[in-house]
């Protein structure tokens, strides 16, 4: 959803009327995951992807409609063999897709993603008539999906999380490409150094800065169980108490900067401080997938990897 979010805004300000696509069942090896969305207009102009390609034109054609009855539409898709080698698929399948006219009921939804909190809903599908109704969820729901219950009825639930936020220690060479990539695939940013010289606005493009010791606004920025924290700077007398911060939190990767020799010391040091081994063991240093990055592009690369390896394992 976040993917559309800004579309929808534009088009909610305007007041265009628009639906939008969900995908609530697939195939195994479907390029987009259920949950996946589509935002379409009444002109045919749309924001996201339901399939990586091989059903978008019938989903927009169809929304279309849906749009101007004002309703919603079970889609249900078949691709054959022959056709998902075309969209990188090892087979083809089903999908089915919701398309339903944007409602006030959506704008729940919307409202909670705009403060950048999780929430979870679902529709309940009339099977006959494919009308739905949305439903705000107390808590994220154990599977999501597409689950059919008596009465004719499908009920969808989702969960959609805020996207992945990455805190920066120390506004380095590594610092301006890592953040760079992690704001190419979706991540917010945010980079952190009491050096001027390196917490200066022209080294950072649409980055969020903060000219101050880490320390003393990590814990008032809100770090999440979706906050990855990585130590850049070299420098103990600004990593340290980061670390030190990170460690206090829920979030779900830190990362830190140096030589295998560096990390050991770093250890010490930690220890010093009271710091167990069991919560040490949280830091992966040195940070960044074990690809054999030597310039500062490649261990951007290499730390980016290994953090969106750990957000898979949440």
């Amino acid at each position: 959803m976040y993917d559309i979010l800004e579309t929808i805004q534009k088009w909610r300000e305007k007041e265009v009327p628009f639906a939008i696509a969900t995908v609530v069942e697939t195939w195994g090896s479907a390029p987009r995951k259920v949950g996946a969305m589509m935002a379409i207009n009444d002109l045919g102009e749309f924001a996201g992807s339901v399939s990586g390609g091989c059903v978008e034109s019938a989903v927009i054609s169809e929304s279309q409609k849906v749009i101007s009855e004002k309703s919603s539409k079970l889609l249900e898709y078949g691709v054959s063999n022959h056709d998902a080698w075309d969209f990188g698929l090892a087979c083809g399948g089903n999908i089915k897709i919701y398309s339903q006219y944007f409602t006030d009921a959506f704008y729940l939804v919307i409202d909670s993603l705009l403060t950048k909190t999780e929430i979870s809903y679902s529709s309940v599908i009339d099977e006959k008539s494919s009308q739905g109704k949305i439903n705000i969820l107390p808590s994220p729901p154990e599977k999501i999906g597409l689950s059919k219950h008596a009465n004719n009825r499908l009920i969808f639930k989702n969960s959609i999380s805020p996207p992945l936020k990455i805190i920066l220690i120390g506004g380095a060479q590594i610092a301006q490409h890592l953040s760079s990539l992690a704001l190419s695939i979706g991540l917010d940013v945010i980079v952190i150094d009491p050096r001027k010289a390196f917490s200066a606005k022209t080294r950072f493009q649409d980055v969020k800065i903060i000219n101050a010791w880490p320390d003393e606004v990590l814990k008032d920025i809100g770090i999440s169980k979706t906050t990855a924290i990585v130590t850049l700077s070299h420098d103990p007398k600004i990593d340290d108490p980061a670390l030190l911060s990170a460690l206090d939190s829920n979030c779900f990767y830190i990362g830190a900067l140096g030589s295998k020799k560096t990390h050991k010391e770093r250890i010490e040091r930690l220890q010093i401080k009271g710091i167990r081994p069991s919560q040490i063991e949280r830091i992966k240093g040195p940070a960044g997938l074990k690809i054999g990055a030597n310039t500062p592009e490649e261990i951007a690369v290499s730390i980016l990897g290994e953090i969106v390896e750990y957000s898979h394992r949440k």
